[in-house]
C-alpha cells in the first residue's frame, strides 16, 4: 500500500529548531539520524530517526512533509527509502519547495539600520537563512558581510556590516528578543555572511544582574517584542489598505467606462430601455462596492463613504470625486511600489 498523498517529495519542507547549548562552529550540513539520545542536536528532536541536521552555532535543519493544509509531519529515514533519496537530495528538493510555497520575501524596517525579512510564511520565515543566492545579492551594499540573527521563531533581522551602529543595534534587538522569547527562542548568535558563507559572529550575552546598569529587565524585553509584533501588525494592515484600495480603483475605472459606454449606446437608441435601466443598476451596485472598497483603503471614515457614495450620482461632481479618489489611491500605491496604469494598479 503507497504513502498517503501527503508524505510524498513534492511536500517536503524545512523548519528550523533550536539545539541550546550546541555550537557547530564551521557551516555545514550534519545528518544527526544517529546523534545519541543525550547530545543537545537529539533533545531537540522527541525521536532520533527523524531527518535531522545540525548546519551551524545552534541551528538544527529538520526536515517536515507540509501540505497546503498547514498539516505538518516529521520525515523519517525509511520515507526517504521509500521516496528513493538521499539524506542530502531530501534536503535540497524540501528547501526548493519551500521556495515555491513561500514566494517573494519583502524587507521591513526596524529602526537604526536594522531591518526584518517578510514573507506568505512567516512563523517559517528564518528559513530563508539557507537561500544563499539571497545573501549574495546583499553583500552588493555592504562588502565586510550581512550580519544576521534569528531570536525567536518568524523573526528573521539583518543589517549591513559596514555599518557600526547598525552592527550594535542588531546585537542589542536579537539579546532582547532572544532572552523574552522563552519556548520560542531560537538562535543564541548573531551570523555573518561573506563571500565565503556563513559564520557565527557573536554570542547574545545572557543578561547580567550582578552589574551596575546591566541588569535584565523582561519589561523591557517585552516592550521590544512587543514593538515587533505592533510594526508587522502595522505593517499587514498597510498591506490591507494597500490592496482594498488597487481593488476599488480598478472596479471604479472599469465601471466609469461601462457607464460612458451605456450612455453611448443609449443616444443612438441601439438597446432596449428595459436593458439599459438593468444594466445601469448593475453597473452602479459594482461601482458602489468598489468605491466603498477604494474608501478603505484610502482610510476614510464611515461619514466620508457615505458623502463619496452619495456625490457618485450627481453628475460631473460625481465624476470628480471618483477622479480624485483614484488619484490619491495611484500616489498612495506608487509609493508602496506598486506599478499602476491607466486602468489602475497591477494586482
Amino acid at each position: 500500500m503507497g504513502a498517503p498523498a501527503s508524505r510524498e517529495p513534492e511536500n517536503l519542507s524545512l523548519t528550523l529548531v533550536s539545539a541550546p547549548g550546541s555550537c557547530q562552529v564551521k557551516e555545514s550540513f550534519v545528518l544527526m539520524g544517529a546523534a545519541a539520545p543525550t547530545s543537545a542536536i537529539a533533545q531537540a528532536s522527541a525521536d532520533v530517526q527523524q531527518v535531522v541536521f545540525s548546519y551551524l552555532g545552534d541551528i538544527v535543519l529538520k526536515l517536515v512533509f507540509a501540505t497546503a493544509e498547514g498539516m505538518v509531519s516529521s520525515v523519517r529515514m525509511d520515507d526517504l527509502v521509500r521516496m528513493q533519496l538521499t539524506p542530502t537530495k531530501a534536503l535540497a528538493l524540501a528547501f526548493t519547495n519551500f521556495k515555491h510555497a513561500q514566494g517573494p520575501v519583502d524587507i521591513s524596517t526596524m529602526g537604526n539600520a536594522v531591518y526584518s525579512l517578510r514573507s506568505s510564511m512567516q512563523d517559517s520565515c528564518a528559513v530563508n537563512f539557507l537561500d544563499r543566492a539571497y545573501w549574495r545579492t546583499q553583500l552588493t551594499r555592504s562588502e565586510p558581510g550581512v550580519l544576521m540573527a534569528m531570536p525567536r521563531r518568524g523573526c528573521l533581522m539583518f543589517a549591513y556590516a559596514n555599518d557600526p551602529q547598525a552592527s550594535q543595534e542588531i546585537q542589542r534587538l536579537a539579546q532582547r528578543i532572544y532572552y523574552a522569547a522563552d519556548e520560542q527562542g531560537l538562535s543564541a548568535y548573531v551570523y555573518c555572511f561573506t563571500s565565503q558563507g556563513w559564520q557565527i559572529h557573536a554570542t547574545l550575552p545572557a543578561p547580567d544582574t550582578a552589574k551596575q546598569g546591566m541588569r535584565s529587565s523582561n519589561k523591557e524585553a517585552k516592550q521590544a517584542v512587543a514593538q515587533e509584533l505592533a510594526l508587522r501588525q502595522a505593517e499587514d494592515q498597510q498591506q490591507e489598505c494597500e490592496e482594498w484600495a488597487a481593488q476599488g480603483q480598478k472596479t471604479v475605472i472599469r465601471c466609469l467606462l461601462v457607464n460612458f459606454l451605456l450612455n453611448v449606446i443609449e443616444r443612438s437608441q441601439q438597446m432596449p430601455w428595459w436593458l439599459s435601466i438593468a444594466a445601469a443598476i448593475v453597473v452602479n451596485i459594482f461601482m458602489i462596492a468598489g468605491l466603498v472598497k477604494l474608501c478603505s483603503g484610502l482610510q476614510k471614515t464611515q461619514s466620508q463613504k457615505l458623502i463619496y457614495m452619495v456625490l457618485s450620482f450627481v453628475p460631473l461632481l460625481g465624476v470628480a470625486a471618483l477622479v480624485y479618489l483614484s488619484m490619491r489611491a495611484s500616489q498612495m500605491l506608487r509609493a508602496a511600489g506598486w506599478s499602476v496604469g491607466l486602468l489602475g494598479a497591477k494586482l
